[in-house]
C-alpha cells in the first residue's frame, strides 16, 4: 500500500480516527523489522517457518501442513479481534492506530505449546501423528471399518474406558493406573484398546462411548453436512451466488443470547464494496 501513495501515515494524517490494519507474511517493519520482512509468504509458508509442520504428520521424516490455510485464516481472526480492540481505542480516545498481524507470527501463537515444552525440556517437540505427548491415549483408533477419535487422558476417563472394553482390571493396572503410567507405555494402551475397537464398526464404538468418554467419528464433509448437531447448530447456510447458483457456506460460530446470526450473504466481488466504505472516512473536498 505504501508505494500506492496509501501508507498508513499518510492516511492517518488525513483521518487521525482511521484504524489501519496491514496483514503481511513477517510482519510489518513499523511494529519490528523481521529479517524476512520483504519475503513474500503463503500459507504453507508460515505454517513450516512457525514450527506447525514440525510437529504434524507421521514423524520426524515426513513433516505435514495442517489441511486448512491455517496460515491465511487465522491471521485474519487475529487482524478482525485488533481492529475491533482498536475501534473502541478510538471511542474512548479519538485516537486510531495502525493494527499489525504477521501470519509467521500467528501460525506461532496457535503452536504456542511447541515454546513451553522446548523452554521447560530443552527437547525441540517432534511430531506424534494423531496422538499426543503429555496424554493417553488421546487419538485415532482404527474401527472395523474407519476410525474413532478418543481422548481418555484422566484416570475417571480410563477407567470408563476399560469398563466399557469389558477389561476393568486395565483400570487399576500399575501400568495404565495413571496419566503418566500410561504415557510411559502407550504402545501398550494403544494396543490394548484397539484391540477392542477394531471390533466394532464406529457408529458401534460411539455409541458404547457416549456419555462417559470423549469420543467422536472423523467426519467427512458429506458426514457433517447430514450430521444433526450441524442442522441443529445452523453451520451450513445458504447463500446466493453471482452465477446463479446457491452455495452452501459455514454459518456462525459464535451465538449470542440476543443478537441474531443467521442472517447471511455473500461475500462481495474484488471492489464491490470499496466506496461503500470509502466515501465515509475520507474527504473529498481536500486535496
Amino acid at each position: 500500500m505504501d508505494r500506492f501513495g496509501l501508507s498508513y501515515e499518510i492516511l492517518h494524517a488525513r483521518n487521525p480516527r482511521l484504524v489501519y490494519a496491514s496483514i503481511r507474511g513477517f510482519g510489518d517493519p513499523r511494529t519490528g523489522l523481521s529479517p524476512y520482512a520483504d519475503w513474500p509468504a503463503f500459507d504453507i509458508i508460515a505454517q513450516a517457518m512457525a514450527g506447525l509442520m514440525s510437529i504434524t504428520g507421521a514423524d520426524v521424516d515426513h513433516p505435514m501442513k495442517v489441511g486448512p490455510g491455517i496460515g491465511d485464516i487465522f491471521p485474519a481472526v487475529l487482524s478482525a479481534c485488533g481492529i475491533l480492540a482498536a475501534v473502541h481505542h478510538v471511542t474512548q480516545t479519538g485516537e486510531g492506530q495502525l493494527v499489525d498481524v504477521a501470519m509467521a507470527d500467528s501460525v506461532l501463537a496457535l503452536t504456542e505449546r511447541i515454546v513451553y515444552q522446548h523452554s521447560i525440556t530443552g527437547v525441540a517437540p517432534e511430531p506424534q501423528g494423531n496422538t499426543h505427548p503429555l496424554l493417553c491415549p488421546y487419538g485415532l483408533l482404527r474401527t472395523a471399518d474407519g476410525f474413532v477419535a478418543v481422548a481418555s487422558p484422566t484416570d475417571n476417563h480410563w477407567r470408563a474406558l476399560a469398563e466399557a472394553m469389558g477389561r476393568p482390571e486395565l483400570g487399576s493396572d500399575p501400568r495404565f493406573a495413571t496419566n503418566e503410567a500410561r504415557v510411559a507405555h502407550s504402545s501398550t494402551v494403544y494396543a490394548e484398546v484397539e484391540a477392542w475397537s477394531s471390533t466394532l464398526t464406529t457408529d458401534e464404538a460411539v455409541r458404547a462411548l457416549t456419555g462417559l468418554v470423549p469420543c467422536g467419528p472423523v467426519n467427512s464433509a458429506a458426514d457433517i453436512a447430514a450430521d444433526e448437531h450441524t442442522s441443529a447448530r445452523h453451520m451450513i447456510v445458504q447463500v446466493p451466488h453471482p452465477s446463479g447458483v446457491p452455495i452452501d457456506i459455514v454459518g456462525a460460530p459464535i451465538k449470542f443470547s440476543a443478537t441474531p446470526t443467521e442472517a447471511f450473504v455473500r461475500a462481495p466481488l474484488l471492489g464491490e464494496h470499496a466506496a461503500l466504505f470509502l466515501e465515509p472516512a475520507f474527504d473529498r473536498t481536500r486535496p
